[in-house]
C-alpha cells in the first residue's frame, strides 16, 4: 500500500501553503495526497442519506482546493467534533505517514504562527506533522537542505532517521544543529545554582559536539549557544526543512511537543516536521525527567 499524506484545508489562505507542502513532499516520497476538510456534525443530515448543507459546503471547498493543487489529490469531507479530531481520525484510517497543516498569515510572510486548531492537530497526532509557513505557496520551495534539531536523545535520533529517508528520496543534504543553553536560559535557585557555569557550559559543548559528529557521519554540524528555541528558530532561516523529534513522555506513536519544539513550530521561517516517538524509542526511556537541549 502506498504512503499517504493528509493535508488539512479550511478555505483560508494558509490552506494553499499546506497543499503546496503536502504535494512537494508527495513528489519526493511518491505518497498519495488526501485533502481533508473537517466540518461539524450536520443536524440536517439525518434522514437524507447522510448528506446536508455542511457536507455540501465541505465538498465545494475541497473541490476548489483540488483545482488549485499542484499534484493529483483525493478529497475527503469529515464530520467531527473538532478539526484535530477529524484529521487524526482520517490519518489513522488511511495509515498516513504525515499530516500537513498551514499556519496563520498573521505571522508575516515566511513565518509561522499557529492558531488553536493547528496546535491541536500537532498535539497528539498519530503520525508525523508538517507545518507550512505563511506564503509558502508563493515561493519556489525545494527540498535541498534538511536540518535536524539534535541533542543526542532517542527522539532526536528518530528525527534524524526520518530526515535521512527524506534526504535520500529528494537528493538533499542533512545537517545537524545542537544548542548549548546559556546561563540565562535557566532560572537558577539556591538548590540548582552552578558556581562555575563556564566550565559546565564548555563540558556540555564538548559532549554535544561529540554526539553531533558521531551521528552526522561526516555531514555538516552546527553548535549554537543560547536559548534553545531561539537558536533553533534562527537555524530555520538557512534551511528548507527543520525536523524535530517529539517529546519522550506521552503516548507511543503520538506527537507530544515539549516547550522548545512548541516555540520553534510557532515561529519557524521554514516548514517544520515533527516526528512522533516509536515504540522502540519508548523502551529506551527511564524514569529520569525529560531534558530539553536542542530538540524537545
Amino acid at each position: 500500500m502506498s504512503d499517504v499524506i493528509v493535508v488539512g484545508v479550511d478555505g483560508r489562505p494558509h490552506s494553499r501553503d499546506a497543499v503546496t507542502l503536502g504535494c512537494a513532499l508527495a513528489e519526493v516520497t511518491g505518497a498519495k495526497v488526501v485533502l481533508a476538510h473537517v466540518h461539524p456534525y450536520d443536524p440536517l443530515a439525518f434522514g437524507v442519506g447522510g448528506t446536508g448543507p455542511l457536507a455540501d459546503d465541505a465538498r465545494r471547498l475541497l473541490d476548489e482546493a483540488a483545482e488549485g493543487a499542484p499534484c493529483p489529490v483525493e478529497t475527503v469531507p469529515i464530520a467531527a467534533g473538532s478539526p484535530a479530531q477529524g484529521l487524526h481520525a482520517i490519518a489513522e484510517e488511511r495509515k498516513a505517514s504525515t499530516i500537513v497543516v498551514g499556519s496563520s498569515h498573521r505571522a508575516g510572510i515566511g513565518r509561522m504562527l499557529l492558531g488553536s486548531h493547528a496546535e491541536a492537530v500537532v498535539a497528539g497526532a498519530p503520525c508525523a506533522v508538517a507545518v507550512a509557513p505563511a506564503g509558502l505557496a508563493d515561493r519556489d520551495w525545494r527540498l535541498r537542505r534538511i536540518t535536524v534539531g539534535f541533542d543526542g536523545g532517542a527522539e532526536a535520533r528518530e528525527a534524524l532517521e526520518a530526515a535521512r529517508r527524506l534526504a535520500r528520496a529528494a537528493g538533499a543534504t542533512v545537517a545537524l544543529v545542537g544548542v548549548v543553553p546559556d546561563e540565562a536560559s535557566y532560572a537558577w535557585t539556591p538548590y540548582t545554582y552552578v558556581p562555575d557555569w563556564e566550565r559546565v557550559r564548555e563540558a556540555q559543548r564538548e559532549r554535544l559536539e561529540h554526539q553531533l559528529r558521531s551521528a552526522a557521519e561526516g555531514g555538516p554540524i552546527e553548535i549554537r549557544v543560547g536559548d534553545p528555541a531561539e537558536q533553533l528558530d534562527g537555524a530555520t532561516v538557512g534551511t528548507d526543512l527543520l525536523v524535530l523529534g517529539s517529546r519522550g513522555y506521552g503516548p507511543i506513536r503520538r506527537v507530544l511537543l515539549g516547550g522548545t519544539a512548541h516555540r520553534v513550530v510557532r515561529h519557524a521561517a521554514c516548514p517544520v516536521l515533527v516526528v512522533p516517538r516509536s515504540a522502540r524509542v519508548a523502551t529506551t526511556h527511564t524514569d529520569d525527567p525529560p531534558k530539553e537541549v536542542a530538540a524537545a
